[in-house]
């Protein structure tokens, strides 16, 4: 079975692993007017995911509790408005128009103009028209038939999406096509997250999105906030070098202050079929997991919709692009970590690295 295991290594999901000190060094309790005390945080499922949102510090006027409720609301809000599985939402309503114009919001249109430049820039590596093909995996458990793939493969293209941004309306050409915003909806929610927050009077707060981490200013006394990248595997076997991982084993520990964290790797979500893993992040271009020599990246930039759509990316188009991409960005950096373990990282990556 193990040569079956070490063969298949080419998984993509989302995890980063906040160190402990957030969470239980906390700074001494602050009352505000409304009598919340600081730290306050607030835990709620949303996107797929577990949404952990703890605020630190706030001005005076800052309603505590209602900045919490808010937050929550706007991000469930956001789900309604991309989800692809949501009735009536803006992707919903495009999927299921048989290729006729589509009038959408203002943030799905800024979305999805997003993702086709990068489609453009990797070269169709990145593509937001491959949710066939992820139906075709979802709950899978069996390959899917060959024909069947090849039939969900031929309306994969962001080349069939046509929009209006005078009118805000999209259409795709292609009937058969599908939108999924999975691998740039949360890195955009938490953007949005963090401006409502401070526009509520919240001056240092920490976001986690399953996996996109955003710090919205520092920590206490202008201390950053620790965030630790965890090793593929790490509790589990290595399905990449037939060993087993230190159950301790931090690839790295990054301070951060108003910077976003987002680890796209090859270790969460994935399946077991006839004796072999795979993952959920497909080659637009194969329909199969795509394959090559990465097992994670974490893209530490400015926002949260740039790491998420970096991350994934760099994953999608191989190491050694993926280093070319990053190097020809300001003020973003990467951390690149190997199937066999080898870690590997932009050159300005001593910014934010404790040793």
């Amino acid at each position: 079975m193990k040569k079956y295991l070490s063969k298949i290594c080419k998984m993509l999901s989302l995890l980063v692993f906040i160190s402990a000190v957030w969470l239980t060094s906390c700074a001494p309790r602050e009352a505000t007017p409304e009598g919340t005390a600081l730290p306050a945080r607030r835990q709620f499922f949303s996107l797929d995911t577990l949404v952990t949102i703890t605020l630190y510090q706030a001005d005076p006027s800052c309603d505590i509790e209602m900045a919490l409720f808010g937050a929550e609301a706007l991000c469930k809000d956001y789900e309604k408005l991309f989800s692809r599985t949501v009735s009536g939402s803006d992707i919903w309503n495009l999927n299921h128009a048989g290729g006729a114009p589509v009038e959408v919001s203002e943030e799905t249109l800024f979305l999805i103009k997003n993702s086709i430049a990068l489609s453009e820039k990797t070269g169709g590596k990145f593509d937001i028209t491959i949710a066939p093909v992820i139906d075709l995996w979802d709950n899978a458990e069996a390959l899917p038939e060959e024909t069947t793939l090849k039939s969900a493969l031929s309306s994969v293209s962001y080349k069939n999406i046509e929009f209006d941004e005078e009118h805000h309306t999209v259409a795709l050409k292609n009937s058969a096509s599908e939108i999924d915003l999975g691998a740039v909806a949360k890195g955009y929610i938490a953007d949005r997250l963090k401006q409502y927050l401070k526009e509520q009077g919240v001056t240092s707060a920490l976001l986690d999105l399953g996996g996109n981490v955003l710090a919205l200013g520092s920590k206490e006394e202008n201390s950053p906030f620790h965030i630790a990248v965890k090793m593929p595997f790490t509790d589990t076997q290595s399905f990449y070098a037939d060993q087993t991982l230190s159950k301790d084993s931090i690839a790295a520990t990054l301070a951060i202050k108003d910077r976003s964290v987002v680890t796209s790797g090859i270790y969460e979500r994935y399946r077991e079929i006839d004796g072999r893993l795979y993952h959920h992040i497909l080659d637009p271009q194969t329909g199969y997991p795509v394959d090559n020599s990465l097992a994670s990246v974490t893209i530490i930039s400015g926002d949260s919709l740039s790491g998420d759509l970096l991350s994934t990316s760099c994953l999608l188009v191989g190491k050694e692009a993926a280093e070319a991409l990053i190097e020809a960005l300001p003020d973003t950096e990467a951390i690149f970590i190997d199937k066999d373990g080898t870690i590997s990282a932009t050159s300005g990556i001593s910014t934010y690295l404790i040793q």
